[in-house]
């Protein structure tokens, strides 16, 4: 559901997020002795980085990142630390044509005035932030957290993600490279400010509690095997184009195994960056087993897809290889 434009649209038009480079993708690995999805009891572990390439249905290629937050054997669904009790909180929002999702990283370049004094501020005093641009008494300083919402032409979201600042990168012509990790999903419930940034009062949501823990987890082998196809065919499709050598690591990317269903249901949505309306359904949906159905049928049609479009790279290759093949010689 999109809020109708009229204030918030100011946000919208002088957005100050563009495509970042590589520099805005560090790579961060999970720590020696951090819990893998064995063990039943063991919390969230952070840990995002730049993943590989997926087709989708339309043939477009979209960027797989991801933050590792548990194990996917735990179905429970992902918890933000700290949030009040009441689960009411107020952020910053920062309006953007992409979905931030749960589980996933998002890198970010800030170059606009207000949004580099917003950024300093949730980052506070730390090493590489000017001092001059942090607003002491702001209530956010050094929070490191704030609000992402879906912007299109008629609006703005009300359901979000809540996302937290894990590295930062100042540059010497003033912008910043920030890189986040989803926390948490939210539903707007009141703008407390619109200048100079949107800030407003948030309702945190939770999953649907009590789902079947055999149908949640039936459900996310069954997407995470259809996602395992939908790689190695891209890449098949890839490497018949550049002959380029396929990694290991590109068809198996860690968080298929390490990820709670939860999170891994959010993970998959954040790979469908070409599709950004199902996106925000995806993350709408306050059910992991309704993402996780929505997600097989889509990551369905996209093997279907692929397998057919493999199929015709094969047959066309055949033909010109025959075309191409000299004329043996007939006995005398």
């Amino acid at each position: 559901m999109l809020l109708p434009g009229l204030a918030l649209q100011p946000c919208v038009r002088d957005s100050v997020v563009r495509a970042p480079g590589p520099a805005c993708r560090p790579a961060v690995r999970r720590p020696p002795g951090a819990p893998d999805r064995r063990d039943a009891c063991a919390g969230p572990a952070t840990c995002g980085r730049p993943k590989h390439g997926l087709v989708g249905a339309n043939g477009l290629e979209a960027p797989l990142t991801g933050a590792l937050q548990g194990m996917r054997r735990c179905p429970v669904c992902c918890c933000a630390p700290e949030l009040p009790s009441d689960g009411l909180v107020t952020i910053p929002i920062f309006p953007l044509n992409m979905v931030a999702l749960p589980a996933a990283t998002v890198p970010l370049q800030i170059f606009e005035a207000r949004y580099r004094v917003l950024f300093s501020t949730l980052l506070g005093p730390v090493e590489g932030v000017d001092e001059d641009l942090i607003q002491q008494d702001s209530a956010f300083l050094g929070s490191r957290r704030f609000g992402m919402c879906f912007t299109s032409q008629g609006g703005m979201a009300k359901v979000g993600t809540i996302l937290e600042i894990q590295q930062h990168l100042p540059l010497e012509d003033g912008r910043m490279l920030v890189t986040s990790s989803g926390v948490q999903r939210f539903q707007v419930v009141n703008v407390v400010q619109e200048r100079p940034v949107l800030v407003c009062e948030v309702q945190v949501l939770h999953d649907t509690p009590g789902e079947d823990e055999k149908t949640v987890l039936k459900l996310a082998d069954e997407v995470v095997e259809l996602f395992r196809s939908a790689l190695q065919l891209h890449h098949k499709l890839k490497s018949a184009q550049s002959k380029a050598e396929v990694k290991d690591e590109q068809l198996e990317p860690e968080e298929l195994s390490e990820l709670t269903a939860c999170d891994l249901s959010f993970w998959i949505a954040s790979t469908f960056q070409d599709s950004r309306r199902e996106q925000q359904s995806l993350l709408e949906e306050p059910s992991v087993v309704g993402r996780l159905k929505l997600e097989k049928e889509m990551l369905g049609g996209t093997v279907k897809y692929l397998s057919a479009m493999s199929a015709l790279t094969t047959a066309l290759t055949d033909t010109e290889s025959s075309e191409q093949s000299p004329e043996q010689p007939g006995p005398d």
